[in-house]
């Protein structure tokens, strides 16, 4: 979930989680946003805003994600294939996670990348840029 607060003279805090990711369902609307306002009547002016902006997206919104979603999580061995199948998915990440380390350091990095395969999810972070931006003799420096 990613909260921000977009604005300095509100008290706002917006959340929005996405379940799109999990099931490739990228563009389908399938997630929230929550909005907690600092008083009533802020919350009733964004409330009025939302409705605003929304009501023609929501109009007719897609309804194939939601059911996809629905039919996987609704049949047992669905259910468990897609598991299988996130599982397969999240342990080639780290297979390959590994094998970044192990090629970084077999070429004689002396960087700690530690760091590569501690990490979860998806994404990672390289620390490429903070090598190039602490390092004396790259003149490119970041």
């Amino acid at each position: 979930m990613y909260i921000s607060n977009t604005h300095s003279s509100l008290s706002l805090r917006f959340g929005h989680p996405s379940f799109s990711k999990n099931f490739g369902l990228y563009g389908q609307r399938v997630g929230a946003l929550s909005v907690v306002a600092g008083s009533s009547e802020e919350a009733k002016n964004v409330n009025s805003q939302m409705k605003i902006i929304i009501r023609p997206s929501y109009s007719n919104p897609p309804r194939h994600g939601a059911r996809l979603v629905s039919t996987i999580l609704g049949d047992e061995t669905l259910t468990q294939d897609f598991i299988d199948q996130c599982k397969g998915m999240a342990d080639r990440i780290n297979d390959m996670r590994v094998a970044l380390r192990g090629g970084l350091e077999g070429a004689g990095s002396t960087h700690d990348w530690g760091h590569v395969t501690k990490q979860i999810g998806m994404f990672a972070y390289s620390a490429c840029l903070q090598m190039l931006s602490c390092s004396t003799d790259c003149p490119q420096r970041v």
